[in-house]
């Protein structure tokens, strides 16, 4: 069987279709996420003063917020992380089961 059907096969199975949703989903959330809190702080400072205010002394919400733009970079490292073992996990099942299916197949034939 060659590498194309071999992939059609694969592509057809409901846990590949599974994995390639969660991914994107992932992806779609975690972008759009990042992308809003990053350009929120360009765009709050230049247009409006509502960071001007003092937290605490000298210290303004937007050097809160910048402070935080890096803190919420490591723990999306860490989320990301962990995400990318779990669909490494769901990608070996459907390898193991493709690999299952596909051998059957072909004794099959």
């Amino acid at each position: 069987m060659r590498d194309e059907e071999k992939y059609e096969k694969i592509a057809q199975m409901p846990g590949f279709q599974q994995l390639l949703s969660k991914k994107k989903k992932f992806i779609l959330t975690s972008t759009l996420t990042i992308f809003i809190l990053f350009m929120a702080l360009p765009v709050l400072t230049s247009y409006s003063t509502i960071l001007n205010h003092s937290i605490v002394g000298p210290i303004t919400w937007a050097w809160f917020w910048a402070f935080m733009l890096f803190v919420m970079t490591w723990l999306f490292c860490v989320l990301y992380t962990k995400k990318a073992n779990s669909f490494d996990r769901l990608s070996e099942t459907i390898k193991e089961g493709a690999n299952k299916e596909l051998a059957v197949k072909e004794a099959k034939v």
